[in-house]
């Protein structure tokens, strides 16, 4: 495999978790171990973060004060141990060399029957190999015996990766290669897992081909729910040598990513982690600018349309009292919109409505910005003379018969016309016939008119009409002026505009 054409993209050093053997000879009053064994780069410190630690057992034998040696082969104390100090309380130590150290127990302060003695090994791997900690009891109850915790190489676990540039919408990033120079073996259960930042998430598991030691040892699952990350996991003990893991065929879900950079943490379950990028998705980052509403919402059919400004590629989330309705990417243009069930913010109630940007790695909210909505405070309806329908919020609706001006300079309209634009029904409109009795159904109360009277009832009271109402062209038309009023709209609410003849109703 060529790897000249491809980015070297992390170092990671690798470990394999194991339990030491125990040593009991037939002497021995303790059994001792230590926690897990490491795979390190040769000179590599062990800290608190990937130290093994060696544990002797509590015993019964340990109800009189008791000093032990440890020593180290292929590895030195670091400087985390000085000349002299305490594990815990009751348990001392004196560093004599760089690879040797004796342990003093107090049985006062500390029990040693029932309580483990804990030694880290914060210690520096020297040379290759492996490293181990010796134990020699000393005249004490403590087992001697040697434990291996380490083993050294010159190699590391190296990830390469050629990053993309500008990647699209759910695009693909290019392969990686985990390449494993360390001439050792691996332990069955290690993991290595890729954990994706900022928002993205895998489509579906990648191709996954293996080389040398790991030929038909491992398999690749999702890690979590979300799909954020990639589990590789060792499906049985490899032999010792090298090897590769070459992932193939990789698509991202980007729905929940800002536009910058693809990063992803690498880590061994055995120790060692590392940071990936795999280039970038649409711009590079982009600084966050303030989150802006449009100076107002409108209205389409039963949709309600919420929009406003940002900064382009950011993730946005709208919620309406404090309940997530959707998220989008913002536009190139720095343009979001959201289409929204009109009843959400149109119910005669104020409403909370926030947007704001989606952190993808801590999953929080930030530059947030609210609106206080109350709905629509005018409703408008424009009549035009001579014209079939009527205009709705600026959205035409289309009727038979049109409004027209009668002898006396009244503006007549179509009955089931006006009624329609008052949100009225046909069903809620009755007509007699043989009496010429109209009556309309509102939600305040009914209104009662008749063909050629000179008066409404409403539930305003009784209201005069200048003109009464009158049969045209086989449709009723009533005098618009005098029903407005009977429906409890008042003249200041009614504008005239004689250069292009049309009534604008607002309520």
């Amino acid at each position: 495999m060529k790897y000249n054409v491809k980015k070297f993209v992390a170092v990671v050093s690798a470990a394999i978790m194991t339990f030491g053997a125990f040593s009991v000879n037939a002497f021995a009053y303790t059994e001792n171990r230590v926690t897990n064994q490491v795979r390190v780069k040769s000179g590599t410190e062990l800290t608190e973060s990937n130290a093994p630690k060696l544990i002797i057992n509590g015993s019964e034998d340990h109800k009189e004060n008791f000093s032990f040696e440890v020593y180290l082969d292929n590895a030195e104390w670091t400087d985390k141990y000085s000349e002299k100090g305490e594990l815990e309380n009751g348990v001392e130590y004196v560093k004599l060399t760089s690879t040797r150290m004796i342990i003093n127990v107090d049985v006062a302060k500390f029990d040693a029957v029932n309580d483990d003695i804990e030694i880290p090994l914060y210690v520096s791997v020297e040379g290759s190999g492996d490293a181990y900690v010796g134990i020699n009891s000393k005249s004490s109850a403590v087992s001697s015996g040697e434990y291996k915790f380490a083993t050294a190489g010159t190699s590391e676990i190296k990830i390469y990766n050629e990053p993309v540039e500008n990647m699209k919408e759910n695009g693909s990033i290019n392969e990686i290669v985990i390449q494993d120079d360390f001439n050792s073996n691996i332990k069955s259960g290690t993991k290595y897992t890729i954990k994706l930042k900022g928002g993205f998430a895998f489509a579906e598991l990648p191709t996954m081909d293996n080389s040398g030691k790991y030929s038909n040892k491992t398999k690749v699952e999702f890690g979590n729910d979300d799909k954020t990350s990639l589990v590789i996991t060792v499906t049985s003990g490899t032999p010792s040598g090298t090897g590769s893991i070459t992932l193939t065929d990789i698509k991202l879900d980007t729905k929940n990513a800002s536009y910058g950079d693809i990063k992803a943490d690498f880590t061994n379950s055995a120790g060692g982690s590392g940071e990936l990028k795999f280039g970038t998705f649409g711009d590079s980052n982009l600084t966050a600018s303030e989150i802006k509403f449009d100076s107002s919402i409108k209205y389409e059919d039963d949709k309600a349309v919420i929009s406003g400004t940002g900064t382009k590629g950011k993730i946005l989330v709208l919620t309406i009292d404090d309940k997530e309705i959707d998220r989008l990417r913002v536009d190139e243009n720095g343009q979001w919109q959201f289409s929204v069930d009109k009843n959400s913010v149109n119910d005669g109630k104020t409403h909370t409505i926030q947007a704001a940007y989606y952190n993808g790695d801590t999953k929080e909210l930030y530059y947030i910005t609210k609106l206080e909505y109350s709905g629509e405070t005018k409703k408008s309806v424009v009549y035009a003379i001579g014209a079939n329908g009527y205009f709705y919020n600026d959205k035409q609706v289309y009727t038979d018969g049109v409004p027209y001006i009668d002898q006396s300079g009244r503006t007549m309209i179509p009955l089931r016309t006006f009624s329609n634009s008052m949100g009225i029904s046909d069903t809620d409109i009755n007509w007699n016939a043989q009496t010429g009795e109209i009556t309309i159904k509102t939600p305040e109360g009914d209104i009662y008119l008749k063909v050629g009277g000179t008066t409404i009832s409403s539930p305003k009271g009784e209201i005069k009409l200048e003109c009464p109402a009158t049969i045209k062209d086989n449709r009723t038309y009533i005098p618009l002026r005098g029903v407005l009023n009977a429906y409890g709209i008042s003249d200041d609410n009614i504008e005239w505009s004689p250069s292009s003849e049309t009534i604008t109703v607002f309520y």
